[in-house]
């Protein structure tokens, strides 16, 4: 690759950088093609959009300059495949921690994720989290629960005067008989 191909590309990174609210580092030494294509497959089914790219460490690092994600630094050594989460950080995450699962040669190295290095256990940890979706609706949830409970307290009120009137009316016959 040329020079102007490699600032290119540095620009195209940067610019992938500014939209990403997610990094995450990994070593994909040992995958077959099939397992790298399999993992890309399911970054791209996740819920979240996200990118899995493999760029050299020079060209990232010149990418990362000036960043959010200067402070994963660290985690540039080796082969890297660089995980990119956009809108949710959590399905890719999720997507990647089942990945290695499922593949053992497949190493989390660590991130940045708000500004904020993470670690291999941090990432993990973010997997487990709800995703946007899951949050939203259980957030759903609580918001329709107190107009839930003030219907079925509403209803209650006729219920139990019809209740009473009936008990009444019942013990008036009793009386009356």
């Amino acid at each position: 690759m040329d020079r102007q191909g490699k600032e290119k590309l540095v620009v195209q990174l940067r610019e992938m950088l500014a939209q990403a609210s997610l990094m995450v580092m990994v070593d994909y030494r040992g995958l077959t093609v099939g397992q790298m294509n399999k993992l890309r497959q399911g970054l791209r089914n996740s819920e979240g959009a996200c990118e899995l790219v493999v760029v050299k460490n020079t060209l990232m690092r010149r990418a990362i300059d000036d960043t959010d994600f200067v402070a994963c630094l660290e985690f540039l050594t080796g082969p890297n495949a660089i995980l990119l989460g956009y809108d949710d950080p959590v399905s890719p995450a999720k997507a990647l921690v089942d990945a290695a699962k499922e593949m053992p040669a497949l190493e989390i190295k660590g991130g940045v994720f708000s500004g904020k290095v993470i670690d291999e256990q941090q990432v993990r940890e973010l997997a487990q989290m709800p995703s946007r979706e899951e949050s939203l609706a259980m957030l759903a949830g609580v918001l329709a629960a107190p107009m839930r409970n003030l219907a079925s307290g509403l209803a209650n009120i006729p219920r139990g005067l019809v209740n009473a009137l009936s008990q009444l009316i019942d013990q008036k016959e009793k009386e009356a008989a």
